[in-house]
């Protein structure tokens, strides 16, 4: 039975893992509550889900990472 492209991929990945120089990252996502009236008027914004799965993904590769969440700022 052939092995599924992803599985040999990712089997290939953690052999070759120790060659990988880690990186430094910074995430972000490019959503501002104030531009959005009626989110900010409502005053309960939603999580960045996706952006913080990402970030999570990236540590557990070993990655350094810090993770900005500009929702709430005041300014771009």
């Amino acid at each position: 039975m052939p092995v599924p492209a992803h599985a040999a991929a990712a089997r290939t990945w953690r052999q070759n893992e120790s060659l990988v120089q880690m990186l430094k990252i910074q995430v972000s996502h490019s959503y501002f509550l104030r531009y959005d009236p009626k989110q900010w008027e409502r005053g309960k914004p939603y999580p960045p889900l996706a952006t913080l799965q990402v970030a999570a993904l990236l540590r557990e590769r070993g990655h350094a990472l810090s993770l900005f969440d500009a929702m709430l700022a005041d300014d771009v």
